[in-house]
């Protein structure tokens, strides 16, 4: 199975929204405080993002996927799981 990593902030809705989505299903992930983040890890996700800045921010394996929104629409249109398969 993928792991799924995701970047969140205190206080965000649309990450509670995608942790419940995940809970929900029962899908493992990781979570890790977006603010925290500092020198060389922050600047290696930043690469990463080429440009995207809301949370959460969320990979499926190595690949990013973005947010809640795309998450949510994987998870409608039954890709989701067999996405980290």
């Amino acid at each position: 199975m993928k792991k799924i990593v995701m970047y969140t902030r205190p206080g965000c809705p649309f990450c509670a929204n995608a942790k419940a989505l995940l809970e929900r299903e029962k899908i493992p992930y990781e979570e890790i405080d977006y603010p925290s983040l500092k020198g060389e890890k922050l600047a290696e996700l930043t690469k990463k993002l080429e440009g995207y800045r809301t949370t959460p921010m969320i990979f499926i394996g190595e690949e990013f996927i973005k947010g809640f929104q795309e998450l949510n629409q994987l998870q409608q249109s039954g890709k989701l799981k067999k996405m980290i398969k």
